[in-house]
C-alpha cells in the first residue's frame, strides 16, 4: 500500500515531505523571498494608490500583496520560533557528526592499522573533508 502511494506521488511529480519542521524552514525562505520581491515592486511605485478611470482612488495590487506577504512571513517565522528550528538543526548535525565519527572509528578498527597509520587518519580525513566541501562532480564519484 505504501509503495502504491509513493508511485502515485512520483507519477504526479510530487515527493513525500521530509521533516515537517525542515519543510517549514524551506517555506519560510520562500515566503521571505516573495515578501522581498513584492517590497521592491511597492518601492518602485509612485505611491500606494492610483486613480482609476472612474476617478476613484484605488490601492495598487502590489501593496495588498505585499501586506499579505508580510502577514504570512510573520506567521511562518512565529511557527518556526515555537518549534525552535535552529536548535533542532543543530541536534541533527550533531547526530550526523557522531554517526560519521562512529563510522570512521569502525572502519579504522577493522583495518587494524598500526599506531603510526592510525595517527595519520585525522590528517587524511581533514584533507578529504575539505575536498568534499569544495564540491565533487558526479563523474568523480565511484560507480555504484
Amino acid at each position: 500500500m505504501e509503495a502504491d502511494a509513493r508511485a502515485a506521488l512520483a507519477h504526479e511529480g510530487l515527493r513525500p515531505l521530509g521533516d515537517p519542521i525542515i519543510e517549514l524552514g524551506k517555506l519560510a525562505t520562500e515566503v521571505s523571498a516573495m515578501k522581498d520581491a513584492l517590497a521592491a515592486r511597492v518601492n518602485a511605485l509612485d505611491g500606494p494608490t492610483f486613480t482609476d478611470a472612474f476617478g476613484s482612488e484605488q490601492v495598487h495590487a502590489e501593496v495588498r500583496l505585499y501586506s499579505d506577504a508580510l502577514d504570512r512571513t510573520i506567521k511562518v517565522l512565529d511557527l518556526l520560533g515555537k518549534h525552535d528550528l535552529d536548535a533542532r538543526l543543530v541536534r541533527v548535525q550533531e547526530d550526523q557528526g557522531r554517526l560519521f565519527q562512529y563510522l570512521v572509528a569502525g572502519v579504522v578498527s577493522e583495518l587494524a592499522l598500526t599506531p603510526e597509520q592510525t595517527a595519520f587518519v585525522p590528517e587524511v580525513m581533514t584533507k578529504w573533508l575539505r575536498k568534499t566541501a569544495e564540491g565533487v562532480r558526479s563523474n568523480e564519484l565511484p560507480a555504484a
